[in-house]
This record gives structure tokens, C-alpha cells and sequence, in this order.
């Protein structure tokens, strides 16, 4: 995966603008990663894309603090609404390696018109990071 930045990142995160979603702040402990993949019945190929949007995990997360400075609660409002999109995509009968591709595809079609490679980098990064702190995707079996 190249080199993305923060103007990637922002075309990415930009489409949850200034929305009034009511958002969470409780923090919840990840399960490894590799448990969640196969909790959400996730194939080798999204498993793959994880692994890969998750070595720019550091550049997401810095660049989800540096906007936060600016705009309060812009992780939160991020999450919501890309759990919007999941529970959305999950409502319509999608699941695993389509629930997760779907959502690589809202996100990737709200950053613009434009595609580029580094665009559907930082797109796979943002899934993967916020897919990693559990905000989105099953993180505990439903009996827990």
C-alpha cells in the first residue's frame, strides 16, 4: 500500500460532514483481530485488505486526532456513521466479505468523484482502522 495523506484520509472522512448523529463514548476492549475476522465470517480476501489498510493504521488514527483538535467529537461522529452504513448494509441481507466490501464501497463513493489509487488506500485504511477498535463489525458472539 503507497504513501496516503491527510487530504486522502479527509476526502474519505469528510462525507459524515457536520452530522447530528448521537454518538457513544464508552470504551470497549478489541478482541484480536484475527478472532473478529473469523467471528464476522470473513474470507482470506478481506482478511488480506484488513492486514493491509491496517499498516496505515498510525496515519488514521493521527489523522482522526489532529481533525478532533479542531472539530470535537469528529472520531465519534466518523464512527457513527460509518456504523450507519454497516447496520444499513447489514439491514439488507449482506454479511461477511459482501457487508465489508459494501462498506469499502460507501466510503470510497462519498470521498468524490475522482478514484485514484491512494484514495482507495486511505479508503481501506479507515475501514480497517475503525474495523480494528471494534466500531465496526460483531465484536463479541452474540450469546456474550
Amino acid at each position: 500500500m503507497g504513501k496516503i495523506g491527510y487530504d486522502d484520509l479527509e476526502l474519505v472522512c469528510q462525507f459524515i460532514g457536520m452530522g447530528d448523529e448521537r454518538t457513544n463514548d464508552d470504551v470497549v476492549i478489541p478482541i484480536d483481530i484475527q478472532q473478529k475476522i473469523e467471528l464476522n465470517g470473513l474470507g482470506t480476501i478481506a482478511e488480506e485488505r484488513i492486514r493491509i489498510g491496517l499498516a496505515k493504521s498510525g496515519e488514521v488514527d493521527a489523522f482522526i486526532s489532529a481533525i478532533s483538535k479542531m472539530r470535537p467529537n469528529f472520531g465519534n461522529r466518523l464512527a457513527a456513521r460509518f456504523k450507519r452504513e454497516y447496520y444499513g448494509g447489514y439491514a439488507e441481507g449482506l454479511a461477511g466479505d459482501e457487508l465489508f466490501e459494501f462498506i469499502c464501497s460507501v466510503a470510497m463513493t462519498n470521498a468524490g468523484p475522482v478514484e485514484t489509487d491512494k484514495l482507495r488506500a486511505a479508503t481501506l485504511a479507515t475501514v480497517a482502522y475503525l474495523f480494528q477498535l471494534c466500531e465496526l463489525f460483531e465484536h463479541e458472539h452474540p450469546a456474550a
